[in-house]
């Protein structure tokens, strides 16, 4: 059931209104709540139910053991129960295969193929997602920043409450437990503001995701040696937008449904392709992952403590393993090495860079520094988008190549592309002027312009086309 279907609308709607119809009985409207994530979960695959309820289960009894443990020794026996539990569930189905196949690999560079079989498991949706929120509900009880919640019906809801289940924002215990333990009063504003960001979302997602994807993008990246140099740059800044306005579409979505029922998700992006190196990229592409992997690993690693070089091992530890989070493939491995290295060169060139860009006008300086950094992600996505290593060396090679004559890439795909550039690079005050304006607007405008928006997107979506993150 995917947030950009007809299926998914009759479920909102029955979710949205029963649940306010049961306001005042919270008990009541946390089960209902947690029966529609449940059902959500199940109408991708009923089979996998049972490993987001054991992961569920297995950290609400942890969190109780951490905190009623007497001695610091029981409390980290607790911990590792509970991390090394959720662990295992996401390594055995999401990255078994790979281990095996890459082991089956390297050994046959030698000549030897071991006997070790693949157990080809279909990806369980979201597994990414809520086993990180698992983890970082135990970690921070065992840091002693949360107390355990005590009613296992309420913390299911936690982990699979269904607007950010499948693809975030990751969202930690302390962010949204208190919320769901609290009575919900309902607000016009809040509202009317999440509905906003719903068809915003959609928006991103079905008139300039969807579209850069389907009429031009998949189609280079598919067969990269029909292409040359101008078409190859094309797709892949076409790609740069898609993957933009499909991830963030899907995080807008998000939380505007969690917005509607009365709950608060945190910020997941801010304007990305405007970050001025790759700090402060990670910064605001992916905030709820790039926090998480911050405050649960590089730190702990030792973060910039220690020497360049420890600095380094860090960063390079923190992406490699956040490059793996995002797929059991080799491509997103390299990528988050790529990052690593990008990441260790920024710390390093600091005074060097400020030396530079001194000798410069502050706007000429900061217009090349966003061109810089937004150019090197790009070259990022070109690994991240490419099937297999063979495919990228390929498109790597027509880049530098001239064609006989142009393929031309559409005028619908040159409008979404625009589209995609004007409403990401579009300044802050601008946008926060068009929402207080539209949303102070008669509320008959409004109704009749989310028809008509409605009435678009049924037209654009005749496929319906999932969220790139959905594999994650």
């Amino acid at each position: 059931m995917m947030f950009n279907s007809l299926n998914f609308l009759i479920f909102y709607i029955i979710v949205f209104s029963v649940s306010w119809a049961l306001r005042r009985h919270g008990a009541v409207r946390i089960l209902f709540l947690l029966a529609a994530s449940l059902f959500f979960y199940m109408s991708w695959n009923w089979k996998y139910l049972g490993l987001i309820l054991f992961t569920a289960t297995l950290n609400f009894i942890t969190g109780i053991g951490i905190d009623n443990a007497g001695n610091a020794r029981l409390k980290k026996i607790w911990l590792v129960i509970g991390v090394a539990g959720s662990l295992a569930v996401l390594a055995v189905f999401k990255y078994y295969d790979f281990f095996v196949t890459s082991i089956i690999d390297a050994f046959s560079v030698f000549g030897m193929r071991p006997n070790i079989h693949t157990l080809r498991l279909l990806l369980p949706v979201g597994i990414s997602f809520y086993t990180f929120h698992c983890l970082s509900y135990t970690i921070d009880i065992y840091r002693g920043e949360f107390k355990p919640v005590r009613n296992i019906f309420t913390f299911m809801l936690f982990v699979s409450f269904f607007p950010q289940l499948v693809a975030g924002p990751i969202v930690r215990g302390r962010e949204l437990l208190p919320q769901l333990m609290e009575p919900v009063v309902y607000d016009d504003e809040r509202t009317l503001t999440g509905f906003l960001l719903i068809f915003k979302g959609l928006f991103k997602k079905i008139v300039i995701a969807d579209v850069l994807a389907m009429t031009f993008v998949d189609r280079v990246f598919a067969s990269p040696h029909h292409f040359a140099g101008p078409e190859m740059l094309l797709a892949i800044y076409g790609y740069a937008i898609q993957i933009y306005c499909d991830f963030s579409g899907y995080s807008d979505i998000a939380i505007g449904v969690a917005k509607t029922l009365g709950y608060e998700l945190p910020l997941n992006f801010n304007s990305p392709y405007l970050a001025e190196d790759m700090r402060d990229f990670w910064k605001r592409w992916h905030i709820s992952l790039s926090t998480w992997l911050r405050d649960y690993l590089y730190i702990p690693l030792g973060g910039s403590r220690g020497g360049k070089l420890r600095t380094f091992r860090n960063l390079m530890i923190t992406m490699l393993l956040g490059g793996l989070w995002h797929g059991a493939a080799m491509n997103y491995v390299i990528w988050g090495g790529y990052h690593g290295a990008l990441l260790a060169v920024s710390h390093r060139a600091d005074n060097l860079k400020k030396e530079f860009y001194a000798r410069l006008n502050a706007s000429l300086a900061k217009a090349i520094r966003i061109f810089i950094t937004f150019n090197l992600v790009c070259f990022g996505w070109l690994i991240f988008r490419s099937p297999d290593m063979a495919s990228f060396t390929t498109i790597l090679r027509r880049l530098f190549t001239w064609p006989d004559h142009l393929v031309q890439p559409g005028g619908l795909f040159l409008a979404a592309l625009a589209l995609g550039f004007l409403t990401h690079f579009a300044s802050r005050d601008l946008k926060a002027r068009l929402q207080e304006k539209y949303l102070s607007s008669p509320a008959m405008l409004q109704g009749m312009s989310y028809t008509a928006a409605l009435v678009v997107f049924a037209a654009l979506s005749a496929h319906e086309v999932p969220f790139i993150y959905f594999q994650f």
